[in-house]
């Protein structure tokens, strides 16, 4: 899974049920999330009982509220040779299955308007559940619309200057579409909202008509994830360098306004699409007349959402190879997961 759903009000603040003091206590944790999302995740997760679990699981949490998580994952180590449940298999219930339960208990039609510029996540420590609510950072820009940006405040370098990486709301929707066209679920959410709040690498970039914009990248993650189809008919496997890092996939360009401090992302053209270096290429390519417009119509028409229903990356793969990279394997610091986390769980790592 290519963002760790991790450590997610107050740490005086529990949340306590009938029959709850067998149980791992949930902690509150919130950091700019609208109160309202708060209350919407709170209300759910006071719904949530733990008797909704197998009693196999229901066991292992009792064990975990009585000598903390952590010893039983010491435990579960000690016994995973002769025992159905691994240290994986709790750590992922924790992160995900009760999270999942969870998000499905909240209103979808409460829910919506608060996404994706919130999320929460879940991770046990000691004899509780931390629930982490969190948000993007907004700024109300000089022409009087809101912006949003990571409180990490990423930042990109023009003309020997740094400016912080904010997003419109409807860059935000488009990039949406770009990196996960599947239905609203909880993994889904947390996938998404990491992209904003944990992408820490940007490039600048000059689109057709030479206005600045910036440009930046995805994970393609693992088989089994479908972005991986990008490693598979993009880069080819056979291509990938061992020790050469993650392979990313370009996720598109964004033109740019600036303001004040800020550079605002204003919407997203996937490549290809007018406008971007892409489609340069094609204009300028030895390409007959007729292929120029058959390619430049199917780039158009393209989205995550075309690839994801008919697995055709072949539009793809010609850009790939005949104009720009839009897979390449990068070392360093893409996402910075650790850095997202609260500080009382970080002492702990």
């Amino acid at each position: 899974m290519k963002k760790y759903r991790g450590f997610a009000l107050n740490l005086q603040e529990g949340i306590e049920k009938m029959d709850r003091n067998k149980y791992p206590v949930f902690y509150f944790d919130n950091r700019d999330a609208d109160l309202e999302f708060i209350k919407l995740v709170k209300e759910a997760t006071q719904e949530f009982d733990f008797n909704e679990l197998p009693k196999e699981m229901r066991n292992i949490y009792q064990q975990f509220r009585k000598n903390g998580f952590e010893n039983v994952i010491q435990l579960l180590k000690i016994k995973s040779k002769n025992n159905r449940l691994s240290p994986q298999d709790l750590l992922v219930h924790c992160n995900l299955s009760i999270p999942t339960k969870i998000f499905e208990k909240i209103p979808k039609n409460k829910l919506e308007k608060y996404l994706p510029f919130n999320d929460f996540r879940f991770l046990p420590k000691d004899n509780k559940i931390i629930v982490q609510c969190r948000g993007l950072k907004k700024i109300r820009g000089s022409q009087g619309n809101f912006y949003y940006y990571s409180y990490l405040r990423p930042t990109v370098e023009i003309s020997k200057t740094k400016y912080i990486v904010a997003f419109s709301k409807h860059a935000i929707q488009r990039i949406c579409e770009r990196i996960n066209p599947v239905l609203m679920n909880y993994l889904a959410l947390g996938d998404i909202y990491a992209y904003f709040e944990e992408n820490m690498f940007f490039e600048i970039s000059r689109l057709a008509d030479g206005s600045p914009a910036i440009t930046f990248w995805d994970l393609c993650g693992s088989k089994g994830f479908w972005h991986y189809k990008y490693v598979q008919e993009v880069l080819g496997e056979k291509n990938l360098i061992l020790g050469k890092g993650k392979p990313y996939f370009r996720v598109g360009y964004c033109p740019i306004v600036f303001d004040g401090e800020f550079v605002i992302a204003k919407t997203l053209l996937f490549p290809g699409y007018s406008q971007t270096p892409e489609y340069e290429y094609i204009i300028n390519s030895s390409l007959s007349k007729f292929d120029k417009e058959l390619l430049q119509k199917k780039s158009t028409l393209q989205d995550a959402k075309s690839l994801f229903e008919t697995g055709d990356f072949s539009t793809i793969q010609w850009l790939h190879t005949n104009t720009i990279p839009q897979v390449v394997q990068m070392e360093g610091l893409i996402y910075d997961h650790y850095k997202t986390l609260p500080s009382t769980y970080q002492q702990s790592q």
